[in-house]
């Protein structure tokens, strides 16, 4: 998009740690927390890379199940986001949650949940 006096400008959408590089493909955690919160059940979602010697980062993924509902269908997950999204952007690690911790300022606490995930 041109500015004034002909200058180009750069407009930044979404967030760069929303890219995970696993394996050399890049997966959107954005596109997979997507798919997850679509699914029968699911109230709420967290995907984020961790560290991975093997692959350089690999795929997590946190999920809440509203009350009320079946427990959470892994299998059923991993299926729709494969179906969807490809192989590389199944995560490889779950947690199952009954909430998502949250910082003071009602965000999902990104840093602690990829702490969960690592340890």
């Amino acid at each position: 998009m041109e500015g004034a006096r002909g200058r180009q400008r750069l407009t930044v959408s979404g967030r760069v740690d929303d890219v995970i590089n696993t394996g050399g493909v890049k997966v959107s955690a954005a596109r997979v927390q997507q798919v997850l919160e679509a699914l029968p059940g699911v109230q709420a979602a967290f995907v984020g890379g961790a560290r991975d010697d093997e692959w350089g980062q690999r795929v997590c993924a946190a999920v809440t199940t509203a009350r009320g509902h079946a427990p959470f269908d892994q299998a059923a997950a991993r299926e729709a986001i494969r179906a969807q999204l490809g192989p590389a952007a199944v995560p490889k690690q779950w947690l199952v949650l009954e909430s998502l911790p949250l910082l003071p300022n009602g965000k999902t606490d990104r840093q602690s949940l990829l702490t969960r995930f690592t340890t």
